[in-house]
């Protein structure tokens, strides 16, 4: 069965939690650093949300980024990892080697990016959302805003170290709606601000009411539009959680 995204030649090893679909001369280390790093983000995001995925979960990993680019028709960066696609049939997460970019040879890194992108595939199915890759996200049923910021709290969460984007000072974005906008646009030279934004407000919003409640509650934050002009003080947040 062919499984869009994946060549068809790629060679799949079945573990735990996931399948790892990966070119016939790949290497075992670059092997055995993503088996390490899926089932590191695994374990670590069973332990803190409880949650047990049953959309089945595929993981690729591109041999180089020229392989990358051509499966997903568009071009990316050698260190950028993404999930194209999660709906009923099956999720997928795409990766590349460190022949694409050496900082993907780093474990500590891949780790935090595979928490990150799992991430996203359980706010999908715990939502009842699907997404396919250019599908403008039409079938989400929760926020962009609260889909990345959640994923990217957890994956510094999991690895035990604190965001350094929330050590900054940044002037962030007041309208949520346009943080969506942003956040969805590559090309734009603010969508950094909207991942600061979206970042500083999901942590804030665990500090105040917890991980399992914020995990429960996503669907419900569609009606937060506006953030208050000072960190947060007076925003009516209780009624979602």
């Amino acid at each position: 069965m062919l499984i869009p995204f994946v060549p068809k030649e790629y060679f799949c090893i079945k573990c735990n939690d996931f399948r790892l679909w990966h070119a016939q001369n790949e290497t075992k280390p670059h092997i055995d650093l993503i088996i390490d790093a899926a089932s590191f983000a695994f374990d670590q995001l069973f332990n803190k949300l409880k949650f047990k995925n049953i959309r089945r979960i595929e993981i690729c990993l591109y041999h180089s980024n020229e392989q990358a680019v051509s499966c997903l028709d568009r071009s990316i960066p050698g260190n950028m990892a993404m999930a194209p696609y999660s709906t009923n049939k099956g999720s997928l997460i795409i990766l590349q080697n460190p022949i694409a970019d050496p900082i993907n040879g780093d474990l500590q890194r891949m780790r935090r990016m595979l928490v990150h992108e799992i991430c996203h595939l359980f706010v999908r199915e715990k939502s009842g959302s699907t997404a396919f890759l250019g599908d403008g996200l039409k079938d989400m049923k929760v926020r962009p805003w609260v889909d990345e910021g959640f994923a990217e709290y957890l994956s510094w969460l999991c690895i035990g170290k604190r965001n350094p984007i929330l050590q900054k000072s940044f002037r962030y974005i007041d309208n949520l709606d346009e943080v969506d906008r942003l956040l969805n646009d590559f090309s734009s030279d603010r969508r950094t601000l909207a991942f600061y934004t979206s970042s500083f407000l999901v942590q804030s919003l665990i500090e105040e009411f917890g991980l399992n409640n914020f995990f429960e509650s996503m669907t419900k934050l569609y009606e937060i539009r506006h953030l208050p002009t000072k960190r947060f003080n007076g925003f009516a947040t209780s009624q979602f959680f």
